[in-house]
Protein backbone atom coordinates (compact mmCIF):
# COMPACT_ATOMS: atom_id res chain seq x y z
CA UNK A 1 0.00 0.00 0.00
CA UNK A 2 3.16 2.63 0.70
CA UNK A 3 5.24 1.54 -2.26
CA UNK A 4 1.79 2.09 -4.44
CA UNK A 5 0.74 5.45 -2.68
CA UNK A 6 4.65 7.16 -2.89
CA UNK A 7 4.85 6.18 -6.57
CA UNK A 8 1.39 8.03 -7.29
CA UNK A 9 2.76 11.12 -5.30
CA UNK A 10 6.50 11.05 -7.26
CA UNK A 11 4.59 10.25 -10.15
CA UNK A 12 1.93 13.45 -9.72
CA UNK A 13 4.79 15.42 -8.64
CA UNK A 14 6.56 14.56 -11.85
CA UNK A 15 4.12 15.76 -14.03
CA UNK A 16 3.63 18.77 -11.78
CA UNK A 17 7.07 19.78 -12.56
CA UNK A 18 8.31 18.65 -15.34
CA UNK A 19 5.44 20.79 -16.99
CA UNK A 20 6.44 24.29 -14.81
CA UNK A 21 10.40 23.55 -15.28
CA UNK A 22 9.52 23.27 -19.10
CA UNK A 23 11.90 25.16 -21.16
CA UNK A 24 14.95 27.04 -19.94
CA UNK A 25 12.87 30.14 -19.17
CA UNK A 26 11.54 28.91 -15.85
CA UNK A 27 14.55 27.33 -14.71
CA UNK A 28 16.54 30.80 -15.33
CA UNK A 29 13.91 32.17 -13.94
CA UNK A 30 13.80 29.88 -9.79
CA UNK A 31 17.75 30.58 -10.24
CA UNK A 32 17.48 34.42 -10.77
CA UNK A 33 14.60 34.59 -7.82
CA UNK A 34 16.48 32.12 -5.70
CA UNK A 35 19.65 34.45 -6.49
CA UNK A 36 17.00 37.79 -4.94
CA UNK A 37 16.16 36.51 -2.11
CA UNK A 38 19.67 35.17 -1.07
CA UNK A 39 20.71 38.92 -2.10
CA UNK A 40 17.27 40.22 0.28
CA UNK A 41 18.35 38.31 3.07
CA UNK A 42 21.67 40.00 2.78
CA UNK A 43 20.47 43.43 2.07
CA UNK A 44 18.58 42.79 5.69
CA UNK A 45 21.43 41.29 7.80
CA UNK A 46 23.69 43.94 6.61
CA UNK A 47 21.50 46.73 8.14
CA UNK A 48 22.22 45.06 11.50
CA UNK A 49 25.57 43.35 11.29
CA UNK A 50 28.54 43.38 9.28
CA UNK A 51 30.89 40.57 7.51
CA UNK A 52 33.81 41.18 6.18
CA UNK A 53 36.00 38.00 3.99
CA UNK A 54 39.72 39.33 3.30
CA UNK A 55 41.84 37.07 1.30
CA UNK A 56 45.13 38.12 0.66
CA UNK A 57 47.27 38.12 -2.37
CA UNK A 58 50.99 38.83 -1.79
CA UNK A 59 51.59 42.39 -0.25
CA UNK A 60 47.62 42.98 -0.87
CA UNK A 61 44.33 41.90 0.10
CA UNK A 62 41.21 41.88 -1.61
CA UNK A 63 38.15 41.47 0.06
CA UNK A 64 33.91 42.16 0.40
CA UNK A 65 31.65 43.35 3.02
CA UNK A 66 28.45 43.52 3.85
CA UNK A 67 27.41 46.40 5.95
CA UNK A 68 24.83 48.94 6.11
CA UNK A 69 22.88 47.65 3.17
CA UNK A 70 25.47 47.45 0.70
CA UNK A 71 28.43 45.15 -0.17
CA UNK A 72 31.56 46.67 -0.14
CA UNK A 73 34.24 45.13 -2.29
CA UNK A 74 37.70 46.47 -1.48
CA UNK A 75 41.70 45.72 -2.52
CA UNK A 76 44.13 46.93 0.30
CA UNK A 77 47.82 47.57 -0.60
CA UNK A 78 51.18 48.50 1.65
CA UNK A 79 52.52 51.65 1.00
CA UNK A 80 55.81 50.57 2.33
CA UNK A 81 55.87 46.92 0.70
CA UNK A 82 57.26 45.28 3.53
CA UNK A 83 53.67 43.63 5.64
CA UNK A 84 51.91 41.28 4.07
CA UNK A 85 48.57 39.55 4.72
CA UNK A 86 49.52 36.17 5.67
CA UNK A 87 45.94 34.22 5.99
CA UNK A 88 42.51 34.35 5.10
CA UNK A 89 40.14 36.38 7.27
CA UNK A 90 36.83 36.49 8.47
CA UNK A 91 35.20 39.08 11.03
CA UNK A 92 31.92 39.81 11.44
CA UNK A 93 30.10 42.32 14.31
CA UNK A 94 27.33 44.58 15.08
CA UNK A 95 26.66 47.50 12.96
CA UNK A 96 26.77 50.86 14.35
CA UNK A 97 24.45 53.09 12.31
CA UNK A 98 24.01 55.80 14.57
CA UNK A 99 26.23 58.65 16.32
CA UNK A 100 26.79 59.67 19.66
CA UNK A 101 24.20 61.81 19.81
CA UNK A 102 21.74 59.25 18.16
CA UNK A 103 21.82 60.63 14.49
CA UNK A 104 21.95 58.02 11.68
CA UNK A 105 25.51 58.00 10.22
CA UNK A 106 25.98 57.95 6.35
CA UNK A 107 27.44 54.23 5.92
CA UNK A 108 30.36 54.00 3.55
CA UNK A 109 33.80 52.56 3.56
CA UNK A 110 35.75 55.23 5.17
CA UNK A 111 36.10 56.38 8.30
CA UNK A 112 37.45 59.27 9.80
CA UNK A 113 41.23 57.95 9.87
CA UNK A 114 40.73 57.37 6.36
CA UNK A 115 43.08 60.21 3.82
CA UNK A 116 40.66 60.57 0.76
CA UNK A 117 42.59 60.84 -2.60
CA UNK A 118 39.72 60.47 -4.28
CA UNK A 119 35.65 59.94 -3.51
CA UNK A 120 32.17 59.72 -5.74
CA UNK A 121 29.27 59.10 -4.15
CA UNK A 122 26.04 58.84 -5.38
CA UNK A 123 22.34 56.76 -4.37
CA UNK A 124 24.11 54.19 -2.35
CA UNK A 125 27.10 54.01 -4.92
CA UNK A 126 30.40 54.48 -3.00
CA UNK A 127 33.51 55.06 -5.29
CA UNK A 128 37.29 55.86 -3.98
CA UNK A 129 40.65 55.80 -2.97
CA UNK A 130 41.71 56.61 0.72
CA UNK A 131 44.82 55.81 2.61
CA UNK A 132 44.49 54.66 6.27
CA UNK A 133 48.47 54.28 7.89
CA UNK A 134 50.76 52.41 5.90
CA UNK A 135 48.01 51.13 3.48
CA UNK A 136 46.12 51.94 0.18
CA UNK A 137 42.45 51.21 0.16
CA UNK A 138 40.54 51.08 -3.07
CA UNK A 139 36.75 50.90 -2.62
CA UNK A 140 33.68 50.08 -4.88
CA UNK A 141 30.13 49.76 -2.49
CA UNK A 142 27.20 49.25 -4.26
CA UNK A 143 23.93 48.95 -2.66
CA UNK A 144 21.90 45.65 -2.12
CA UNK A 145 19.04 47.41 -3.67
CA UNK A 146 20.95 47.49 -6.97
CA UNK A 147 21.29 43.71 -7.14
CA UNK A 148 17.50 42.85 -5.72
CA UNK A 149 15.47 44.54 -7.60
CA UNK A 150 16.88 43.68 -10.77
CA UNK A 151 16.68 39.92 -10.13
CA UNK A 152 13.37 40.25 -9.20
CA UNK A 153 12.44 41.99 -12.49
CA UNK A 154 13.97 39.49 -14.49
CA UNK A 155 12.60 36.85 -12.60
CA UNK A 156 9.13 37.83 -12.86
CA UNK A 157 9.79 38.45 -16.90
CA UNK A 158 10.72 35.09 -17.06
CA UNK A 159 8.43 32.90 -14.76
CA UNK A 160 5.27 35.13 -15.49
CA UNK A 161 3.57 32.89 -18.61
CA UNK A 162 2.88 35.74 -21.68
CA UNK A 163 -0.46 36.09 -22.82
CA UNK A 164 -0.95 33.51 -25.23
CA UNK A 165 -2.39 34.31 -28.87
CA UNK A 166 -5.88 32.89 -29.52
CA UNK A 167 -5.89 29.50 -31.11
CA UNK A 168 -9.73 30.09 -32.88
CA UNK A 169 -10.36 30.47 -36.29
CA UNK A 170 -11.16 33.84 -37.68
CA UNK A 171 -14.74 35.16 -36.29
CA UNK A 172 -15.97 36.70 -39.20
CA UNK A 173 -16.96 40.48 -39.88
CA UNK A 174 -17.34 42.54 -37.23
CA UNK A 175 -20.62 44.16 -36.71
CA UNK A 176 -19.01 47.76 -38.37
CA UNK A 177 -18.03 45.98 -41.38
CA UNK A 178 -21.42 44.09 -41.61
CA UNK A 179 -23.37 47.85 -41.44
CA UNK A 180 -21.00 49.24 -43.99
CA UNK A 181 -21.59 46.37 -46.48
CA UNK A 182 -25.39 46.88 -45.57
CA UNK A 183 -25.40 50.23 -46.41
CA UNK A 184 -23.47 49.77 -49.69
CA UNK A 185 -25.92 46.88 -51.13
CA UNK A 186 -28.66 48.80 -49.98
CA UNK A 187 -26.62 52.24 -51.41
CA UNK A 188 -26.34 50.09 -54.93
CA UNK A 189 -29.25 48.94 -55.21
CA UNK A 190 -31.48 52.21 -54.83
CA UNK A 191 -29.27 53.28 -57.69
CA UNK A 192 -29.98 50.76 -59.83
CA UNK A 193 -33.76 51.62 -58.97
CA UNK A 194 -33.49 54.61 -59.97
CA UNK A 195 -31.94 53.69 -62.91
CA UNK A 196 -34.18 52.07 -64.08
Amino acid sequence: MGGCFRQRVEGLLEQIMGEFFHGWRRKLGCVTLVMACVFMGGWVRSQFTFDDLEVPFGNAACGVTSMGGGLDFYRLTTLDQTSAWSSTTYSSGTEVTVDADGTPMETTPWSAQHQIEWRRDWAGFHFGVSREGNRRDEDCMIPYWSIVIPLTLISYWLLLPKPRRSSQQDPGPTLDQNVDEMCREGLSQALLAMSQ
